[in-house]
């Protein structure tokens, strides 16, 4: 048997994960660390259903993440988001050896939803967590 009565179910609205700062040193040498923070915050309806994820930092020659950009390393997160609730991440990555020249930092959050071809999946969707990313210029000269 069944219900012939439907059931409507409606969709929980979703977190918003956006990067909203990144705090880093204007100029940095190749082969030393680079110390990067930044602050997430849930602009979202609801917090988010995970506990854990990663925060990735890259460097870009250009202001758009894509698959030639470096990932300088992950920062983990644990904890649940809570709507308007804000978190600062940080980390110390050191600079390969043979770079020169001006780069971006572009952080991602929640990266492991990433789309290394050149987009960010969720950007202007509604139903999965979006993943926003700054940039901040650093001259590696």
């Amino acid at each position: 048997g069944f219900d012939a009565t439907p059931t409507n179910v409606l969709l929980t609205p979703p977190p918003d994960l956006e990067v909203d700062s990144i705090n880093v040193a204007t100029t940095a040498r190749a082969g030393d660390p680079l110390s990067v923070q930044f602050t997430v915050t849930n602009y979202g309806a609801s917090p988010t259903a995970e506990n854990y994820w990663n925060d990735a930092v890259y460097l870009s020659t250009d202001n758009k993440l894509d698959a030639s950009d470096l990932l300088l390393g992950n920062v983990g997160h644990a904890g649940v988001l809570g709507t308007d609730a804000s978190y600062v991440g940080a980390g110390s990555f050191t600079l390969p050896n043979t770079l020169s020249g001006a780069y971006y930092v572009i952080v991602t959050t929640d990266s492991g939803k990433l789309n290394i071809l050149g987009y960010v999946l969720g950007i202007g969707l509604r139903d999965i967590d979006q993943l926003v990313h700054q940039r901040r210029v650093v001259d590696l000269g």
